[in-house]
């Protein structure tokens, strides 16, 4: 059960769907999601000192996985060498030329998850703030019904 819960966490951490956790465990999607609750409440119980371990430890992932996007964008920028082959004849033909490359931009964009998740973990991004609204942005009403002895005419008469 440890093992599995361990499993999970880093399938989670990693951002895997619940049903494919499930799929690598072979059980339920719900069963998962259990598991995840029960995870979460672990975490939220731990002391501050492992708190920060753990974060220490998913910064340095973060860190490693930032490099790994760097070094990826630099060498698709890189000039990329094409060779061309002719048969003329008796005569085999070879041509080489390079062309430049823009590089890549989902390293870039790599880049910018990567930041975005450091920032989410040392609490740096600002609250977000939610609203509820109707369709198009319409606000909602909220009605209370009336009690059963009443009639619905007598009552929205009472409150107009």
């Amino acid at each position: 059960m440890a093992n599995d819960r361990a499993l999970i966490a880093s399938l989670y951490l990693q951002g895997k769907f619940q049903s494919e956790i499930g799929q690598v465990l072979g059980v339920s999607r719900q069963q998962i999601s259990y598991d995840l609750k029960a995870i979460h409440a672990t975490w939220r119980s731990l002391p501050d000192a492992e708190l920060n371990e753990l974060r220490a430890k998913e910064l340095a992932r973060i860190d490693v996985l930032e490099r790994e996007y760097w070094q990826a964008w630099e060498h698709s920028k890189r000039p990329k060498e094409i060779t061309n082959t002719e048969k003329e004849g008796d005569r085999i033909k070879v041509g080489k030329r390079s062309e430049q490359r823009s590089g890549n931009p989902a390293f870039l964009s790599g880049v910018m998850n990567c930041i975005t998740l450091r920032s989410k973990i040392l609490g740096l991004e600002p609250p977000v703030r939610t609203e509820v609204t109707g369709a198009d942005g319409a606000p909602l009403y909220v009605v209370a019904l009336p009690p059963q002895s009443v009639t619905v005419d007598s009552w929205l008469e009472s409150i107009n």
